[in-house]
């Protein structure tokens, strides 16, 4: 009668409740649970026994109560971690303000006036009709927030102009007019354009000016012509890897105290000590935390001073992401919350590494989706050929891409497999195979799950639509391919896969022929293919 009650009430329906009795038989267990008890223990009875099921049922009514509420639980968890994430940009925007006031009191109070003017602004500006939708509070407070930054170039003017009592020279006006172009100038160097996207999104809220390229080839021949006062570093990179590219950096005139933070999955302590050795100055692990990314630019990021000749004039354009396609018209959150009950895939991770952006996580999952979709297919035909080399750079990159995102069932399986590829020298060991099963199992959960959500409708950027790539360094690889496939080398097998992206970009459907053909081996279709692009 008591647990009819307690089931009949909304308020106390939810409750586990758990029989303890002296009745000790089948039917009364079975009586018991049939009323809705979720256990029954029969007297006498073991403490540690019943701790353990009370632990039990605690749990599972923690984890139902959790899916009951799972929109609101969700957009809580992605709340509160995005207003870390603010608070984080707010320290460093007071610091910089701060840091105008201690220059020079003027520059300080005109920022602050300033904030003000534009706060009140907006604040009337939002009762007109043709704004009222686009001022919301948030936005303001965004607007209000930003606005430090019009003036913060002041800083990098030296004393002797900025503090001067009389009227300015002509030159030195002329200096005091760069304050606009004076800020942080970073060069990110990832050849995965999933964590390309990813990242550019973090730095670009931080307001810097970003430019990408994907090998350490490319950044050094950009590192010569142009200064950056920070330099973000990937590891394991095609043609030329980070730290061949940082130890050739620094032995540029001038380039010896550019910081260069390397950007790794690896996280063992010899691997960080590497990235040192090579003349780095810090460690950033993959996937790539916001937090710990911002704090590492308010660490290594200092005032800069360029001369008018080395300002905006002539920087090269900023390699961001190409334009993204919107999804079909259905609710954000909806699409969030199916995505959301896929197995191994947290969303909540992949919308903090995108600062609560909803609409670009769905389309980075679409185009990681992609980018990557032949992979497991790649993997199983190496471990045919007992090519581990492959294996261990395909799931490296897999498993960096699906990190970033919050696909962890993919980041974890491709993690073990390319820890075997280092530890177990065997291709032909049944482990590999049980291994390789599990990555595409838990691809195959992701993809069928996102396209279920979508309801199988292209929402995704076509990765050929992305930035063009430099002409030199798609030659550059292209020549040394065609080294490779004239040597019959099969170490063209692993280097094709490392430049699949790129070569997508740049040659459309040809580079997926031209893949095929070296992973089938058929080096002197191969060779054909590529000397009709080396001719133009």
């Amino acid at each position: 009668m008591t647990l009819k009650k307690l089931r009949d009430h909304p308020d106390t329906q939810g409750i586990p409740v758990i029989f303890i009795s002296s009745l000790d038989s089948d039917d009364h267990e079975g009586q018991g649970l049939r009323l809705g008890a979720v256990d029954y223990i029969t007297k006498p009875f073991n403490p540690g026994i019943v701790l353990a099921r009370i632990k039990t049922q605690l749990e599972l009514k923690q984890a139902r109560d959790r899916l009951h509420n799972q929109n609101q639980w969700l957009e809580a968890e992605v709340n509160r971690r995005v207003q870390e994430n603010l608070l984080i940009q707010d320290v460093a925007l007071t610091s910089l303000t701060q840091l105008a006031e201690a220059r020079d009191d003027n520059t300080g109070n005109h920022i602050l006036r300033t904030c003000t003017y534009i706060e009140i602004l907006a604040r009337q500006l939002m009762n007109q009709p043709r704004y009222a939708a686009e001022l919301t509070e948030q936005k303001i407070r965004t607007i209000v927030k930003a606005a430090p930054l019009h003036d913060i170039g002041k800083i990098g003017i030296p004393d002797a102009i900025l503090l001067k009592p009389g009227k300015l020279s002509a030159g030195e006006f002329d200096i005091i007019k760069t304050h606009c172009q004076i800020g942080a100038r970073i060069l990110l160097v990832e050849d995965n354009q999933t964590n390309q996207e990813v990242t550019y999104q973090l730095l670009e809220a931080f307001g810097v000016t970003i430019e990408i390229v994907e090998n350490g080839l490319v950044a050094l021949e950009m590192v010569k012509k142009n200064p950056y006062d920070l330099i973000l570093m990937d590891v394991q990179m095609p043609v030329m890897d980070g730290l061949q590219a940082t130890a050739a950096i620094r032995q540029l005139p001038g380039r010896q105290n550019v910081p260069i933070i390397a950007m790794t999955a690896n996280a063992y302590a010899e691997d960080r000590q590497k990235c040192l050795n090579a003349g780095m100055n810090d460690h950033l692990p993959k996937p790539v935390s916001p937090d710990l990314l911002y704090g590492m630019l308010v660490n290594w990021l200092e005032p800069v001073q360029r001369d008018a000749n080395e300002t905006s004039n002539g920087l090269a354009a900023i390699s961001k992401p190409g334009p993204s396609q919107p999804p079909e018209p259905i609710s954000p959150a909806t699409l969030m919350h199916q995505l959301s009950l896929i197995p191994g895939l947290d969303v909540v991770t992949g919308l903090q590494m995108l600062q609560g952006d909803s609409d670009l996580y769905i389309r980075i999952l679409g185009q990681f989706i992609d980018l990557h979709e032949n992979e497991p297919t790649q993997i199983l035909q190496a471990l045919h050929l007992h090519d581990l080399k492959t294996i261990q750079h395909v799931t490296h990159t897999l498993r960096g891409s699906a990190g970033t995102l919050g696909a962890k069932a993919i980041q974890e399986s491709a993690a073990s497999l390319e820890k075997m590829t280092r530890t177990n020298p065997d291709p032909t060991d049944p482990a590999y195979v049980r291994q390789i099963e599990h990555l595409t199992s838990a691809w195959s959960d992701v993809v069928q799950g996102y396209r279920k959500a979508v309801g199988d409708k292209d929402v995704n950027t076509p990765v050929a639509e992305s930035t063009p790539e430099n002409p030199m360094q798609v030659r550059h690889i292209l020549q040394e391919l065609h080294r490779l496939l004239s040597a019959n080398d099969t170490d063209v097998n692993e280097q094709i896969l490392q430049a699949k992206a790129l070569l997508l970009r740049s040659m459309g459907d040809d580079a997926q022929v031209l893949e095929k053909q070296i992973l089938n081996f058929d080096y002197e279709d191969a060779l054909r293919t590529l000397e009709l692009y080396l001719k133009c």
